[in-house]
């Protein structure tokens, strides 16, 4: 079934030549290396590695037949939505596959007279009983370093599974280290075949010893010709006149994009604050037509939206944070970007002209937040845009020398002696030996900050947006108010839910208000020990907020004016 969707694409012209390329020669240096456990697969932004990864790991599959299952996993909920269209358009009638995430209804299977199974429901979730799972970075972790029961469930069916890991580099680079110790080890026990890539790819074999069990999929000599290959490395230029100025204000950066905007139609600005973005998209929505803002802050439904006006033949500006570089299918003509990490700009730059297409593509670089708050304990943020060096390897995409440097430094850090007679390594490897589980775990989170969310029962009109699933469901009709999404009645059932006994039947319902609920939930991060919500209602670890409307501008969270009503601070 793959190769006959293959099959339906027209013969390759332009880019999709390369993509071709990447994809046979990728295929061949996998079936030479087949006893290998972990495969790079390095290769530029655009390049087609979702249908290459996908053919990597059927091929394992089909050449072991004791490997049996595979395991997509992402960083990003968007970027799961995205890949599940190629799964839907390839396997789904061959291979069934599931989604297991915060916000994906547990599939419900139905019993001979029509009516919900609810315990075979929640088993088959509990135990990720499919043969394809896609899911995230943060379920990954859990399973392989989690200590509860439902963590440890699943762990058995990594055994004798081929697993995808995208986009490695957005996982905390403090934990590289032990993470690779993991992957090495899991893949030697549990005969598991694990698949790495990105556009920007650590080589975290750099950390071990025995570096036998690594394969890239691509040369070095290879992975130097597709980025330099002008479709790639010329699709965009870089210049810096606005990063050569030093630190700069919103009203330099508006004076400098009102002269040098010209005759572009689609301009994408990104900055590392929230905050930031709010207050310069409010500068240009003031002047300009056609002005969005994409953040975290932002739901499916709005994003969508925002996705579908670029696509539109006619100016648009779109004022975005770093939610735009991952799982965003947006192609723009002109970029600029608040620097950070190496491979933070290059995925911006991904977003630049995608297609191709524009002749005279362009990306300027600028420097106005400050960056430790946000890359607290990131090594990346020392190595940036400020220094000629690394300018020289955005534009080479050397970006293996930028990750030597990362890691070196990480390297650095492991072996220092912060914890007594022991260095940060030793203390992580005598915690294994111990079998000091719940240190482990604690060590291995990805995502460490505290989190409060707030839900606002607002009314959407489903009406207005088109590709949304969850508008589709069936059940949808139980959450309507004059053809809105009624956040009100969702949050009645949600919280109608105590009062149901079988566990099996409130965990399947509770997943499925889940995916209705992100519509209306926005999360803060704990600032201090003082940063707390302090209106609404606390429900469950959530903070309901009927009087909403102050907090609400154009259907967007004011995440200002709710710091100043709690006079507390939150990222």
């Amino acid at each position: 079934n793959f190769t006959k969707y293959l099959s339906l694409f027209p013969k390759p012209e332009g880019i999709n030549i390369l993509r071709k390329e990447i994809f046979n020669e990728s295929e061949k240096n996998l079936l030479n290396n087949l006893n290998k456990n972990i495969f790079y697969l390095e290769a530029p932004t655009g390049s087609g590695k979702t249908i290459t990864s996908i053919n990597l790991a059927l091929n394992l599959l089909e050449k072991n037949k004791n490997l049996n299952k595979l395991f997509y996993v992402f960083p990003f909920n968007t970027l799961v939505e995205q890949t599940k269209q190629v799964f839907n358009e390839i396997m789904s009638d061959e291979i069934p596959f599931t989604v297991i995430n915060s916000i994906t209804p547990i599939n419900q299977n139905n019993q001979e007279n029509n009516e919900t199974d609810y315990t075979k429901s929640y088993i088959e979730r509990l135990f990720f009983h499919s043969p394809v799972i896609l899911t995230t970075h943060v379920s990954f972790f859990n399973i392989m370093f989690g200590t509860s029961k439902n963590d440890n469930f699943p762990l058995w069916q990594f055994a004798n599974s081929v697993i995808i890991i995208d986009e490695i580099q957005s996982y905390r680079n403090e934990l590289w280290w032990y993470m690779v110790e993991f992957f090495d080890k899991y893949a030697e026990y549990l005969n598991m075949k694990i698949i790495i890539m990105s556009a920007t790819l650590p080589k975290l074999d750099y950390f071990l010893e025995n570096k036998n069990e690594f394969a890239g999929l691509l040369s070095e000599q290879k992975v130097k010709e597709f980025y330099l290959n002008p479709h790639f490395k010329d699709r965009v230029s870089i210049n810096y006149d606005l990063l050569n100025l030093g630190k700069i204000n919103m009203d330099d950066l508006l004076v400098f994009f009102k002269e040098h905007k010209k005759s572009y139609k689609k301009i994408l600005f990104e900055f590392i604050k929230k905050q930031t973005a709010r207050e310069f998209y409010n500068l240009l929505k003031s002047e300009f037509e056609n002005v969005y803002e994409l953040t975290g802050d932002d739901n499916k439904v709005y994003r969508n939206f925002v996705i579908e006006k670029t696509k539109e033949d006619k100016p648009v500006i779109i004022v975005a944070t770093q939610v735009i570089e991952a799982g965003v299918d947006i192609d723009m003509d002109l970029g600029f970007k608040d620097i950070s990490t190496i491979d933070s700009e290059e995925q911006f730059m991904g977003r630049i002209n995608r297609s191709c297409k524009k002749q005279d593509a362009k990306v300027y670089f600028f420097d106005l937040d400050e960056k430790k708050e946000i890359y607290k304990n990131d090594y990346r943020i020392e190595f940036n845009l400020k220094d000629e060096k690394y300018r020289k390897i955005l534009a080479d995409k050397n970006y293996q020398s930028y990750f030597k440097d990362v890691l070196r430094r990480i390297k650095e850090k492991g072996l220092k002696f912060e914890k007594g007679l022991h260095t940060n390594m030793d203390y992580f490897t005598d915690n294994i030996k111990k079998m000091n589980y719940k240190e482990i775990s604690k060590l291995m989170t990805l995502i460490n900050s505290e989190n409060f969310t707030l839900f606002f029962p607002l009314k959407i009109d489903i009406s207005k947006y088109k590709n949304i699933p969850e508008f589709n469901d069936e059940n949808i009709e139980n959450f309507l108010t004059d053809n809105c999404l009624d956040g009100m009645k969702v949050w009645e059932y949600y919280i109608s839910l105590s009062e149901t006994e079988n566990f099996s039947e409130y965990k399947v319902k509770k997943s499925y208000i889940n995916s209705l609920m992100q519509f209306f939930t926005f999360n803060l991060i704990k600032y201090d020990n003082q940063s707390r919500p302090c209106i609404g209602e606390e429900i469950n670890g959530i903070y309901f907020i009927e009087d909403y409307e102050e907090f609400i501008i154009d259907g967007k969270f004011d995440r200002l004016a709710f710091q100043e009503k709690c006079n507390s601070l939150f990222l």
